[in-house]
């Protein structure tokens, strides 16, 4: 039973998160919006995930975090209107948390070196005109019920966050599946010896 336990613990530790970490950033821009507009940010992740628990925000022309409406990722181009984004087939969905953040469920994973593309809803006001490599670009349209566009070639000022969850080694896979092969074979050995004694009693 020691053994199971062990192998048990070996396993969860080894799913167990790492550490919160930035994911993808760019704050570098310090061009406000003349007017509200419905926005978009494409990025891709680094190596060192996967990730979860993921928290996406813009920045509001004060420089600090905002979120409004609804937040939805796409693991390739959205080419449709805010109003759609809704019925469109998104990755995953995030209401606003805090006014600050969109936050998605611990279920969604970002896989490392994939670019990812998030929308929101809401029409707002934020900072933009960044030109960091995020692997991406922004998008905006001033009409819920307009196309997005392309911001040409800049970024939204926003922050993608989340936790890194590290992958087992294969050695603790070989070390699990063994072990659960030496409890199957413990419990049919018992099984052997009890059939035996019953057989003498």
């Amino acid at each position: 039973m020691t053994s199971l336990k062990s192998i048990v613990a070996l396993l969860v530790a080894s799913t167990a998160p790492l550490h919160a970490a930035t994911i993808a950033e760019d704050v570098s821009g310090t061009t406000s919006s003349r007017f509200q507009f419905f926005w978009g940010q494409s990025f891709t992740t680094p190596a060192g995930g996967p990730w979860r628990d993921i928290a996406v925000n813009f920045y509001d022309l004060t420089h600090t975090p905002y979120a409004a409406g609804t937040g939805y990722l796409f693991a390739a181009v959205y080419s449709g209107t805010p109003a759609q984004l809704s019925a469109a087939g998104a990755l995953a969905v995030s209401s606003v948390a805090d006014g600050s953040v969109y936050r998605f469920g611990p279920s969604l994973r970002l896989q490392s070196g994939t670019q990812y593309f998030f929308y929101e809803d809401t029409a707002m006001r934020l900072l933009g005109g960044g030109i960091g490599d995020v692997g991406g670009t922004s998008v905006f349209t001033q009409f819920g019920t307009g196309s997005f566009a392309s911001a040409g070639g800049l970024n939204a000022a926003f922050t993608v966050a989340g936790t890194a969850v590290a992958v087992p080694e294969p050695a603790s896979w070989a070390m699990l599946v063994t072990g659960f092969a030496g409890l199957g074979a413990v419990a049919r050995c018992r099984r052997r010896a009890d059939a035996g004694r019953r057989a003498f009693v």
